[in-house]
């Protein structure tokens, strides 16, 4: 009877329905306490109250041992998590988050051989984590933040190869991250912000083949950055601990090198600060590659032009604090770059175009000069032979080229309104001739 507009209790008597075996009555408006007998039918194996305004505690018979699934997260339940949790060998699931429950967690919980979720975080619940999640059984989503728990996280937490959600933020948690995390390839998405764990990161953790959320802010951390990280990741946060040398949130350690232009290799990047450290140089053109929806770079010391990409008014506020740099496009709040050459002031793709154009041109103009040139000395003999024209009355005994070739000034004889006129010698015959150039 899920999302009926259900108000009220729930019945007191629910318990003596001894066939009941699955119960939901979640994302309802019911209220009041949980009957104390609703753990007491013999066959129940599913429990769904999640999204109500349930208040009290949580009943402390149970005899449901074959419960699978418990889930009563997101009500005003108070008190402490049952011992008798504990006895539920076949509990698959146990969802309590988002209650006010205030009492350490049941070391037998975490000896259940089938438990695969346990989600407890948005409590009060202090003390230490019992030891052995991971352990016994294929865990594969454990999350606690935002409770009051001190000490360290599980060591032989991923010691079953399935742990896939870790979220630890928001406690007092102290000492390293487990060593087995670092041989974890099934991990998407760790979270334990805001502790004051320390120590250095497992080797394999930055790398793990799945990796998408990476949340280690706010802590005491050291050690070097990576050289790589998983191609996988898409968001990343290391603010605030004490990294050093090598490098997406980064921002606030005392990274002092050049950006790797690695990052801009990472497809699903979409949040990447690296604000307040001492980076230098330019910014790597690869991060032009990146989409991402937050981008920081500012309070570094980085120098030139930056991606054409990224000359966006969507990252106005992405490179404040970095004197070095400027841009072509002021509407990301930089100075205007100066003396650029032809090649940083236009994107590449565009430069060679423009090169292939002027070539192709170029050899075009060639073969056009050419043509026009064969065409002119063409026309040239065509004129030659068309200027004299040689007009026969009767049978003559000379040749035109006999009479071209004695038209020159030594022969001149007279001119008139029309032309010269030219006294030519017949070398064959030794007469002359008298004509007239039009």
């Amino acid at each position: 009877m899920t999302e009926e507009n259900l108000v009220g209790n729930i019945p007191e008597n629910i318990g003596n329905m001894t066939n009941l075996e699955f119960l939901d009555l979640s994302m309802n408006s019911l209220s009041g306490n949980i009957p104390s007998d609703l753990f007491q039918p013999k066959n129940l194996s599913i429990v769904y109250l999640y999204n109500n305004k349930l208040s009290g505690t949580i009943p402390e018979a149970i005899m449901s041992l074959n419960l699978d699934v418990v889930d009563i997260c997101n009500n005003s339940l108070t008190g402490k998590i049952l011992e008798e949790f504990g006895k539920l060998t076949k509990l698959i699931g146990l969802s309590l988050f988002y209650n006010q429950l205030s009492c350490e967690i049941p070391l037998g919980i975490g000896k259940l051989p089938s438990l695969v979720n346990v989600k407890l975080f948005g409590n009060k619940l202090p003390g230490e984590i019992p030891p052995d999640f991971g352990r016994l059984s294929k865990l594969e989503d454990f999350q606690v933040s935002q409770n009051q728990l001190v000490g360290k996280l599980l060591e032989g937490i991923c010691n079953n190869k399935v742990l896939a959600k870790m979220t630890a933020s928001g406690n007092n948690l102290t000492g390293e991250l487990p060593a087995s995390l670092g041989n974890c390839s099934t991990l998407k998405y760790i979270q334990v912000e805001n502790n004051r764990m320390s120590g250095k990161i497992p080797d394999g953790l930055w790398a793990a083949e799945k990796l998408s959320t990476l949340l280690i802010n706010d802590n005491l951390f050291t050690g070097q950055l990576p050289h790589r990280v998983a191609s996988t990741l898409s968001l990343v946060d290391i603010s605030n601990n004490k990294f050093f040398r090598r490098t997406t949130n980064w921002n606030g350690n005392q990274l002092s090198c050049q950006i790797p232009g690695a990052l801009g290799l990472l497809p699903n990047l979409i949040d990447l600060d690296l604000s307040s450290n001492q980076f230098s140089g330019d910014i790597p053109s690869e991060l032009g590659n990146l989409k991402p929806t937050l981008l920081n770079l500012s309070s570094n010391r980085l120098s030139g032009r930056i991606p054409s990409q990224l000359e966006n008014a969507a990252f106005d506020k992405s490179f404040l604090n970095n004197p070095g740099l400027c841009a072509s496009n002021p509407s990301v709040g930089l100075s205007s770059c100066k003396g650029e050459t032809r090649s940083e002031k236009f994107p590449v793709k565009l430069v060679v175009a423009l090169a292939s154009v002027a070539v192709v041109t170029f050899l075009l103009a060639i073969l056009y000069s050419l043509f026009v040139l064969r065409s002119h000395r063409r026309k040239k003999q065509e004129l030659v032979s068309l200027t004299w024209k040689q007009t026969s009355f009767h049978k003559l005994d000379f040749t035109e080229s006999d009479i071209v070739s004695g038209l020159n000034e030594n022969n001149v004889i007279g001119s008139g309104g029309s032309g010269q006129v030219y006294l030519v010698p017949l070398r064959r015959s030794g007469s002359y001739v008298v004509v007239k150039r039009i």
